[in-house]
């Protein structure tokens, strides 16, 4: 459960969550397979980047349309992006028959490639209600955007705190102070 509630909707586009996720191999090194035989050695790692203001407004995640809805995520795990487009724009009419002759595929691309872009313009600016959104800041990917809410978590607790320590500390007094007047018969 999140720390705060968000009376009004809100859209995917103007959060902070919203990202692109990449999966890339990185090479760790070499390791010895057999004597004098050695092999890389690589590791998959999922990549979470910003999406520029320009892309959130244009659906235009990366450069290839198409992949666009592949690498399109919600740092939160709350939206399934893919299930959303699929309900605006469906598969069967992404689908380019393979006889088609290379003026008509490309037009075809083209075009499902900008439906697209309209079909994730469509979902990612839709108004939803949402526990976790935050609000975005340009220049900081999701990771940051997590660090920056627990830090405002954290400030915000520490207010709560200080506010209840200052109540306490005031009823507490009030009542010695009545407490001495009672017993000094005042």
């Amino acid at each position: 459960m999140c720390w705060r509630w968000h009376p009004r909707k809100v859209t995917c586009a103007t959060c902070g969550y919203l990202c692109r996720r990449e999966t890339r191999s990185v090479w760790l090194g070499q390791r010895e397979v057999f004597v004098g035989s050695k092999m890389d050695e690589y590791e998959e790692r999922v990549v979470s980047h910003e999406i520029e203001p320009f892309a959130r407004e244009s659906g235009e995640i990366c450069e290839i349309p198409r992949d666009s809805l592949r690498q399109l995520r919600c740092f939160k795990y709350v939206a399934d992006y893919t299930q959303e487009v699929d309900a605006v724009f469906p598969r069967e009419q992404r689908e380019i028959p393979n006889d088609l002759q290379e003026p008509e595929r490309s037009d075809r691309f083209r075009e499902v490639d900008r439906q697209l872009q309209v079909a994730i313009t469509q979902v990612i600016g839709a108004a939803r209600q949402c526990e976790f959104w935050f609000p975005y800041r340009r220049g900081y990917g999701p990771e940051l955007h997590r660090d920056l809410e627990e830090r405002h978590r954290l400030e915000w607790s520490a207010r709560i705190w200080n506010v209840a320590a200052a109540l306490l500390g005031a009823a507490i007094g009030g009542g010695l102070t009545i407490l001495a007047a009672w017993l000094l018969g005042g």
